[in-house]
């Protein structure tokens, strides 16, 4: 089986959080830090090597993590996601195998959807696996493109979408696994030139279909369980369903 190593990003400030004192990512949910569930998962699915990208107030995070078995990068510079994994690149040159990217402020994504999507990834021999979910109301989410075969073709972010593109309830949540050599070799063929400047993840998906590299998706029923945390009232939605998952 393939080696797997995990990217953790984890960098952001949380500016609608009430906690100015602590990173977004150590904001608790039942008494623990958003982003110890985060690294839970990694190492519970099999992760080797596991890199958390910070950034502000990264000290405090890397003491939160002290005692987990992890590397931490730097991003100094809040420049998109892409921006955020390039960062881990240097840690991950003579690594062979496969790099799954999570988030630390999704808690309540569960280790059988990420075997699952992991399955996919190795049965299929996949360049590129994306999770997908659909959604009743998928505003403000990319949409899943697909063509009469039923395979990706693009991911159209909702500003940019047309009135049918918009209809698809089918969205990308953002979370990957890449071959690790393709992800390097794309990582630095992003580009920035869009509306924020940034460097976006997503845009991978564009670049390995360009390049004819092959992309599967893996579709989870759960939609709740990629649901991001980026207000005081989702923190206590999270916990809510957490609640009842131990019941």
């Amino acid at each position: 089986m393939e080696k797997l190593a995990c990217v953790i990003l984890a960098a952001g400030q949380g500016k609608r959080m009430n906690r100015k004192d602590i990173p977004k990512v150590l904001n608790t949910v039942l008494g623990k830090p958003m982003v110890q569930y985060v690294v839970e998962l990694a190492l519970n699915v099999g992760s080797e090597k596991v890199i958390v990208v910070i950034g502000h107030q990264g000290e405090k995070v890397k003491e939160a993590l002290a005692q987990f078995p992890v590397e931490f990068v730097w991003q100094h510079e809040q420049l998109g996601t892409g921006h955020a994994v390039l960062q881990a690149a240097p840690l991950l040159r003579q690594f062979d195998g496969n790099t799954l990217v999570l988030y630390g402020d999704v808690p309540l994504l569960r280790a059988e959807t990420i075997e699952n999507l992991l399955e996919t990834h190795r049965k299929t021999q996949a360049d590129l696996t994306l999770l997908t979910t659909e959604l009743d109301d998928s505003t403000g989410y990319g949409h899943i493109i697909r063509d009469k075969n039923g395979k990706i073709v693009a991911i159209v972010e909702d500003k940019d979408a047309t009135p049918e593109q918009k209809a698809i309830k089918e969205i990308n949540p953002g979370i990957y696994i890449f071959k690790t050599h393709w992800l390097l070799e794309f990582l630095p063929k992003l580009s920035n030139q869009n509306v924020q400047g940034e460097y976006y993840l997503t845009d991978m998906v564009d670049l390995f279909q360009k390049n004819g590299r092959r992309i599967e998706t893996y579709t989870t029923p759960d939609s709740l369980e990629i649901m991001g945390v980026n207000t005081v009232e989702h923190l206590k939605f999270v916990e809510r369903i957490l609640l009842e998952r131990k019941i």
